[in-house]
């Protein structure tokens, strides 16, 4: 799988759990756009081909940490909480996802961002997250 953040702030994630294909826009510490091609050979689906919602919540926080992360020693960091995010439809194999994160509030190093998932022009998912932002480790637990 190739790298979707090279040049941006690392994911702390591995294959297959990077959700995010493509980095379209970012602008470090403000907002960020990213895509995922949905296919029905994504070892995430489930049986009946959609991509459960946790797994698009996931999808929104790592779009979050990419446009949390200023470039400036910090990282795209980890989920802290999910707040009014609610999921209006569900995303299918054959669907181009596109995510959408803008930073709403930096409160040390925690980040409120809001985050949105829309297939085409149908939004499937809208709310805030909670990201706290740090350096990643570089060895293994």
């Amino acid at each position: 799988m190739r790298d979707p953040v090279r040049g941006h702030p690392p994911l702390p994630h591995r294959a297959p759990f990077v959700l995010l294909d493509t980095i379209v826009e970012v602008a470090p510490g403000a907002h960020a756009r990213a895509e995922r091609m949905v296919t029905t050979a994504d070892p995430l689906l489930r049986d009946d081909a959609c991509l459960s919602e946790t797994l698009l919540i996931e999808a929104m926080a790592q779009c979050a940490g990419v446009a949390s992360a200023t470039g400036r020693g910090d990282t795209a960091g980890g989920l802290v909480a999910i707040d009014r995010l609610q999921v209006h439809g569900a995303v299918v194999a054959g669907d181009r996802l596109t995510l959408e994160a803008h930073v709403v509030k930096k409160m040390g190093p925690m980040v409120k961002v809001h985050v949105t998932a829309r297939v085409g022009a149908d939004l499937r998912a809208e709310g805030q997250l909670v990201l706290r932002l740090g350096a990643l480790s570089t060895g293994h637990a």
